[in-house]
C-alpha cells in the first residue's frame, strides 16, 4: 500500500499536469510556487515544488506524466483520501482582503488596522470533518513568513468574520496558532519598505479529521499534522507593497 506521502505526491503531480494542460499560470503559481531548473545529469527539466509540500519532482517522475496527462484533470489515485469533485465544483475560497485587481486591501495590513479579514468558502467536500486555514508570505527575506494559523473550524462553518481577536480559543472550538512574529492569531502583511510586492497566500484545507495540535502551534508542526488528513485544498493569493508611511 502506498504511503501517505506517496499518495500526496501523486496527487500533486496530477494537479501540476492539469495546470500545464490548461496553461493556468496564476493557478499553477498559487498552488505550487515552483522553480524550474535543468537537471544536467538526466538532460531533463526538474521541477522543485514548494518546500511547504515536502515534495521534489525529479526526472524519474516524468515517466508518469504521459499516463497522468491522459487521465481526467485533477485525478487522484484510486482509494486515496484526497478525492476531488467534478470540474466546476471544487472548493472555492474568497476574502474581502484581496481586490479585483489582485492587490491586498491595506485595511488588513500593518499599515492600517492589522485586523484579520473576512473569509468565505463554498463547495467543500461532503466528507470533510472540519477545516484549517494558513496565511503566509513566501517572499519574505528570511523565508516563508506565517501570518495566520486557524484550525478546528467545524464542518458546518463557511465563514470567518473580520476582526478575529488574537486569542488561542474561539467560539465553536476554533483555535489559533502562532504567527512568525511569535504572537497568536492574525498578523497582516508588512513587507519591508522598498521591497517589491510580496505574495500573500490564504490556503484553506478540508480535513478528514480534526488534528491534535499543541498550544501555540507553529507552521511546520501544523502542516505535518494536517498533511495526512487533507481531502481538498483551496487557495487565493494577493499582492502587497508598502506605500504608506506611518506617522512617527
Amino acid at each position: 500500500m502506498a504511503t501517505a506521502k506517496a499518495r500526496l505526491e501523486t496527487f500533486y503531480i496530477s494537479r501540476l499536469v492539469a495546470c500545464i494542460r490548461t496553461h493556468s499560470t496564476l493557478e499553477l503559481e498559487a498552488m505550487f510556487y515552483f522553480n524550474i531548473n535543468k537537471d544536467n545529469s538526466a538532460g531533463r527539466e526538474s521541477i522543485l515544488v514548494s518546500k511547504n509540500l515536502g515534495i521534489t519532482l525529479t526526472p524519474s517522475h516524468f515517466e508518469s506524466f504521459s499516463l497522468l496527462a491522459d487521465g481526467p484533470p485533477f485525478a487522484a489515485p484510486p482509494g486515496d483520501d484526497l478525492l476531488l469533485k467534478q470540474e466546476g465544483t471544487q472548493m472555492k475560497l474568497m476574502t474581502d482582503a484581496i481586490g479585483a485587481n489582485g492587490f491586498f486591501d491595506s485595511r488588513y495590513t500593518c499599515d492600517i488596522d492589522n485586523s484579520s479579514p473576512e473569509i468565505h468558502w463554498e463547495n467543500p467536500p461532503p466528507r470533510a470533518s472540519g477545516f484549517a486555514l494558513l496565511a503566509e508570505d513566501p517572499d519574505a527575506p528570511q523565508g516563508v513568513f506565517t501570518h495566520w494559523i486557524i484550525y478546528h473550524i467545524p464542518a458546518g462553518v463557511r465563514h470567518l468574520p473580520a476582526g478575529i481577536p488574537p486569542q488561542e480559543s474561539l467560539p465553536n472550538g476554533i483555535r489559533q496558532g502562532s504567527n512568525s512574529f511569535g504572537k497568536l492569531g492574525y498578523a497582516g502583511p508588512c513587507p519591508p519598505q522598498g521591497d517589491r510586492a510580496h505574495r500573500y497566500f490564504f490556503k484553506l484545507y478540508a480535513l478528514s479529521d480534526l488534528p491534535i495540535l499543541p498550544h501555540r502551534v507553529q507552521r511546520d508542526e501544523f502542516l505535518r499534522a494536517i498533511s495526512p488528513l487533507m481531502i481538498e485544498e483551496a487557495s487565493i493569493v494577493g499582492l502587497y507593497k508598502r506605500t504608506i508611511q506611518k506617522a512617527g
